[in-house]
């Protein structure tokens, strides 16, 4: 899991881009929509991470800024998407301004469906 809290995340309300690379087995799941001012994200050789997705209880439009999203070298991942709150997750990511979408090499990956509005 994420090393800071999802509530305390929502007050890093300046932070526009974030990088993760080189991550430890540890990081397994990395929250989106919890960065509410969040436009570009990369994700790199992060050797444990097996889903980026938006958490239980966090809005559908706390992707409105995201605008580039692009994970590489992260060979344990196996789903971009929302969780559902049974346990699961599904692909489908509600990101109306996503302009750039870039996975590459993460060859466990499901196809991501971008839901560009609401």
């Amino acid at each position: 899991e994420f090393p800071i809290s999802i509530e305390r995340m929502k007050h890093y309300t300046c932070l526009e881009t974030l990088t993760l690379s080189h991550t430890s087995e540890h990081l397994v799941c990395f929250p989106l929509g919890v960065f509410p001012n969040l436009r570009t994200l990369w994700l790199h050789n992060c050797e444990g991470l097996e889903k980026v997705c938006i958490p239980e209880g966090i809005e559908d439009d706390s992707l409105a800024s995201l605008c580039g999203l692009h994970i590489w070298s992260c060979y344990a991942l196996e789903m971009i998407g929302k969780e559902t709150g049974r346990g699961e997750a599904t692909t489908e990511l509600p990101a109306p301004n996503l302009t750039t979408l870039l996975i590459r090499e993460c060859g466990k990956v499901k196809p991501v469906v971008v839901e560009r509005e609401g």
